[in-house]
């Protein structure tokens, strides 16, 4: 096996922790972006419509350039593609701020810098996951990932905070500012790791476009385990999907914007705890049995946040749900690496970040539906389940809400029991004992 610099044994070269600072910059600055502009155009237009119209325009172009920019990271030098990428992203940044400086933020050309912002940054992902393959050995791929999630996770847990007092002061303009320097600081990091490491430019393969993409379809098709793991990712995003759109109006039916604030960010904690404790220890044991029973786990938050009106409840299994996300994410990276050709490994990140997104699409467009139409009239005063269901968990404008969470949360727990028991999981490489 061909010998990498190991970023987390002593005397090792610091490429991975300047990779992952600079991941951890471009986080903190992309999260601010995003949850000024939400902010800012639901101000401007008290309208949810719209500002889940500019929430749609940000997550289409992940749908949609996901599989071509894998085929990218595998066809060219994956930090050459980071590069790129991230400066012309820097266009749909500027001219969010003509609209807001210059039209008197027509939203309409706010929703085009996203969208176009979103375009370019949707091709960093598939090249800078699998630069990860490139800098550090096997064994360190679970602690990465960890480490990585963890600074993700940046976005939920700092960028609100900082974006709130950044545009107190000086506007949604100060907030585009900084994310402009996050993203030309994330570009000199980049150039700095990859002096002295090979790069993984082809130049044999050609037919960059559908040849490429049909072969990362292919290592998916072939490989049973995979394809199992890419159709539980997307049930599992349309949970986290419909649990971040049902968790604004759950928890103010019963309570505060302050009190919302403060649960969303004690939830985020769960999720930077397990990625510190996967930074740090490797995951051991049977791979599929940690894998199961982080599902069962987050079923069975989802089916305790859901079950009453109480703040510190809420807050505590959103905590556990977002803490176990991090180990069914870690170890799907983990099978992707050991069973998918390095060659190849970008193109496939790309299919299954791209197809697992699904999971989100239609959490975005039918949980809403469902919850008004079908839940909440179930389990308000005189509904059809107010008086068996409803004298469990209540009834209410919330309760409908609640009672749809806790379905996906049983449905969850229901499929993690099954899934040590698939054949395809059970023949991929690397389980462990």
């Amino acid at each position: 096996m061909e010998t990498k610099p190991d970023a987390f044994n002593a005397g090792s070269n610091c490429r991975f922790f300047v990779f992952w600072l600079a991941g951890l910059i471009a986080a903190i600055g992309s999260g601010m972006t995003s949850f000024g502009i939400g902010v800012y155009v639901f101000e401007r237009t008290d309208s949810a419509f719209v500002k889940s119209m500019i929430s749609l325009a940000a997550f289409l172009p992940t749908i949609v350039v996901g599989p071509f920019a894998g085929a990218l990271a595998d066809r060219f030098d994956r930090r050459k593609l980071i590069v790129l990428s991230d400066g012309l992203s820097t266009l749909g940044v500027l001219l969010i701020l003509y609209a807001v400086y210059f039209t008197n933020s027509n939203i309409f050309l706010i929703g085009c810098g996203v969208f176009l912002s979103a375009l370019f940054s949707s091709m960093i992902e598939p090249a800078a996951k699998a630069t990860v393959s490139d800098i550090l050995n096997e064994k360190d791929y679970t602690k990465a990932s960890g480490l990585l999630q963890l600074a993700e996770s940046a976005r939920f847990l700092i960028s609100p905070v900082i974006c709130a007092m950044v545009m107190a002061k000086g506007g949604l303009e100060a907030v585009l500012f900084i994310d402009l320097f996050t993203i030309l600081s994330t570009i000199g990091a980049v150039i700095c790791i990859s002096r002295g490491l090979e790069s993984k430019e082809s130049t044999n393969e050609k037919g960059l476009g559908k040849q490429n993409l049909r072969q990362g379809f292919a290592a998916i098709k072939n490989n049973a385990g995979i394809r199992v793991l890419v159709i539980f990712m997307i049930l599992l995003t349309f949970m986290v999907g419909s649990l971040q759109e049902l968790s604004t109006p759950l928890v103010l039916s019963f309570t505060d914007a302050k009190a919302l604030s403060m649960m969303i960010t004690i939830a985020a904690l769960g999720m930077v705890a397990s990625s510190l404790y996967l930074g740090i220890r490797e995951i051991k044991g049977n791979k599929i049995k940690i894998f199961s029973i982080s599902a069962f786990g987050a079923g069975a938050a989802m089916v305790g946040f859901g079950i009453q009106e109480k703040v510190w409840l809420v807050t505590l299994f959103g905590f556990l749900f977002f803490a176990t996300l991090p180990f069914m994410n870690s170890i799907a990276d983990y099978f992707v690496r050991v069973n998918i050709p390095n060659t190849l490994q970008g193109r496939v990140f790309g299919i299954i970040g791209t197809i697992s997104q699904i999971g989100y699409l239609f959490a975005y467009a039918f949980t809403g539906l469902l919850s008004d139409f079908i839940f909440r009239p179930l389990l308000s005063e005189g509904g059809l389940l107010a008086s068996s269901i409803g004298a469990i968990i209540g009834v209410g404008t919330g309760r409908g809400i609640g009672l749809l969470i806790m379905c996906e949360g049983f449905a969850l727990m229901i499929l993690a029991i099954f899934l040590p028991a698939s054949k395809g999981l059970s023949g991929l490489k690397g389980i462990g004992n």
